[in-house]
């Protein structure tokens, strides 16, 4: 009879009938029937002194053995085609796969999108689903359930710690085609909604997402269809680049596009999943049937397995890989709000940086010297505007928070033509009542402060014909404050009127969504 291991053990029954043919429960002996492991011990255990006749020429053993064989000649084979190595256990297992980020889903994705970009450089996303990850890889210790790497296998040449085709196999088993696809904004937050629609307790959907390319929290107390709080689109380091979803709605322009992976099987429909179809969603598919190329070679090109393979030789053959797989309340790619608070949207620590001067004005400076090995970053943003003036707003970049440029210190007389040289962003405006999203370039490797020009240009003010306020008060003409930092949205915001205005600070706000 059947029982769970995937054949590392079998069940035997041995029960007794009565003249009807119903089961007599008191026949069956727990020290007889039970499930035995799949190797000697286990087979003596069943036949004892007969397990000579059991394999005997024409027996069904016989019949059996010699399947085993052959079996056992592919399983030689295939372990002992390595690719890369593992320190930590990668974690495939229904229970996790299906209901939260792991390790080895996030890795598997990863593969999916560095394969997708060699195809094509604008793929950003890589979406899969966690009913597609079939087994774990690595090893479970059957007395203390303590998780391990992959074990040696010296008959197949396979050292503990490497990933072979065998663990691929068995993990990735549909082995399914790669495929790429153009989704607007409103259609990528549609699909996150779809994966995490049946989430839920003690339910396991094989629709739920493993991602790459992607941050997003979920509340899944909440009705299907209106679960995901907060979606972004991220780089390799976990940085913002597009903010997706903030507080459950749409941002920006619902209609702007990105060019994602996903599986043929999803593309298709599968697992009901809304990918988009036509002309628009350009469909690529990746999957080359009987071409084998690169350095790994024993699954087709464009397929899940090959893209794991060959993103192992190239990351992981000479270093292991070592990212512990975690608990809900410490993912980050996939936050689940049941075990943990809503960062996706969180700036990196130590970004912005905070002073309260002599004079009692408090300064919030965006700190880039992290950033010196990179000529710029990419800061995504997003502006409104509540006001009659035409202003337009500048970083600059200061020797330090308390607002000296090229030691010319706040309340010199050139201070504010020192200021509007060492720009470092371009204008930030929209019209009146608007508000629009984007990412604009900063030089890096340094800090750096905004300015308002109050309704004029940047060469009026240059010229002394347009009003600049900066966050000191010192190098303000009214002495007031015209700009303040809301730490709940990570937002500047600025007050265009002269004296303080009607302090609403509400005439113009960047709202920082992430910074790479």
């Amino acid at each position: 009879v059947s029982t769970a291991g995937e054949y590392s053990y079998v069940g035997r029954l041995v029960v007794e009938f009565d003249s009807e043919g119903k089961v007599i429960l008191e026949s069956i002996d727990e020290e007889v029937s039970g499930a035995y492991a799949t190797n000697e011990a286990g087979l003596n255990a069943v036949y004892g002194d007969d397990i000579d006749d059991a394999f005997a020429e024409g027996s069904k053993g016989e019949q059996v053995q010699s399947l085993t064989n052959a079996v056992e000649a592919v399983v030689q084979e295939t372990d002992g085609i390595t690719f890369g190595k593992t320190n930590v256990f990668l974690e495939g297992r229904r229970s996790e796969v299906r209901t939260e980020e792991t390790n080895f889903g996030n890795l598997t994705a990863d593969a999916n999108l560095a394969a997708a970009q060699e195809a094509d450089e604008t793929v950003v996303i890589s979406i899969k689903n966690g009913g597609g990850i079939r087994a774990e890889i690595g090893s479970i210790d059957g007395t203390t359930g303590e998780e391990g790497t992959t074990l040696a296998n010296p008959d197949a040449g396979k050292e503990a710690g490497e990933i072979s085709q065998l663990d691929l196999e068995n993990s990735l088993r549909f082995n399914n085609g790669l495929t790429l696809l153009t989704v607007t904004a409103q259609e990528l937050l549609d699909i996150i909604e779809h994966g995490v629609a049946e989430s839920g307790d003690g339910a396991t959907p094989g629709r739920f997402p493993q991602v790459s390319g992607l941050k997003f929290s979920f509340d899944d107390d909440s009705e299907a269809g209106d679960r995901v709080e907060s979606l972004a689109v991220v780089d390799e380091k976990g940085n913002i680049i597009d903010v997706v979803a903030e507080n459950g709605e749409i941002a920006g322009d619902a209609s702007r596009t990105f060019r994602i992976v996903t599986l043929n099987f999803l593309a298709g429909g599968g697992d009901g999943y809304p990918f988009p179809t036509g002309e628009s969603a350009n469909r690529v598919d990746l999957e080359a049937e009987g071409v084998r190329t690169g350095l790994a070679t024993a699954a087709d090109d464009g397929s899940e397995q090959d893209a794991l393979a060959e993103y192992l030789i190239e990351n992981f053959a000479g270093t292991p890989f070592d990212v512990k797989d975690v608990a809900p309340a410490e993912d980050m790619r996939i936050q689940n709000l049941d075990f943990r608070e809503d960062t996706v949207l969180d700036l990196p620590s130590g970004l912005i940086q905070t002073e309260t001067l002599a004079d009692g004005n408090e300064v919030e400076a965006i700190n880039l010297t992290g950033f010196n090995n990179q000529p710029t970053v990419s800061v995504n943003y997003t502006i409104t505007r509540e006001a009659a003036f035409d202003n337009e707003v500048y970083f600059y970049a200061v020797d330090d928070i308390n607002g000296s440029v090229n030691g010319v210190n706040v309340g010199d007389a050139n201070y504010a033509e020192e200021a509007l040289k060492r720009l470092v962003s371009p204008e930030f405006s929209t019209t009146d009542g608007n508000t629009e999203s984007g990412t604009a370039q900063v030089n890096a490797g340094s800090v750096i402060v905004p300015i308002i020009i109050s309704n004029g240009t940047f060469a009026e003010a240059l010229s002394g014909q347009a009003e600049v306020y900066f966050p000191y008060l010192g190098a303000n003409s009214d002495g007031f404050d015209h700009i303040r930092f809301n730490n709940a949205n990570n937002s500047f915001e600025f007050e265009d009127l002269a004296n303080g205005g009607d302090q609403d600070f509400n005439d113009i706000i960047i709202e920082i969504n992430g910074i790479a």
